[in-house]
């Protein structure tokens, strides 16, 4: 999921049509109130059902964009909202459900083992982000939807 994330930051910085100001506000506001509201919905309906409406807005968001997107850049900004609001809230999902999912004495372990698997991934994405145009985000949407099968 960590792939996901910046996969698709490096995607928004350099490939995404529109302005690259509204695409980040839209990013910073999507990442604030996932952050606020990703406990609260696990909390309200358990790790599987959040995971699941997180992952799907994700798919959905990166799906809009891929499909139609491209010859619209004024509603990009609402779409990458979409897709970032998915994809921020299911990281902070990650961290907020291992306390639950770990016994105590292992909870950190599987957070370092889960960090550092996912930063040896991320070393794959410059190489993914360079690719040419549909490649990244058919890649980000691939990557969303086998997270949402795997939960």
């Amino acid at each position: 999921l960590l792939l996901v994330l910046v996969l698709f930051d490096q995607i928004l910085a350099e490939d995404l049509p529109g302005n690259i100001y509204n695409n980040f506000i839209a990013d910073g506001v999507a990442q604030l109130i996932a952050i606020v509201l990703a406990g609260a919905m696990y909390r309200r309906w358990g790790i599987r059902i959040t995971f699941s409406a997180l992952l799907l807005v994700s798919l959905s968001g990166t799906f809009s964009i891929l499909f139609f997107g491209r010859g619209r850049p004024h509603i990009i900004p609402f779409l990458v909202a979409i897709a970032k609001f998915g994809i921020s809230g299911t990281f902070v999902l990650l961290y907020v459900s291992t306390v639950d999912v770990f016994p105590t004495l292992f909870s950190v372990t599987a957070l370092g083992y889960m960090n550092f698997a996912a930063r040896l991934f991320t070393i794959l994405d410059p190489q993914v982000a360079e690719r040419e145009e549909p490649i990244p985000m058919l890649i980000t949407l691939i990557l969303t939807f086998v997270a949402m099968i795997a939960i």
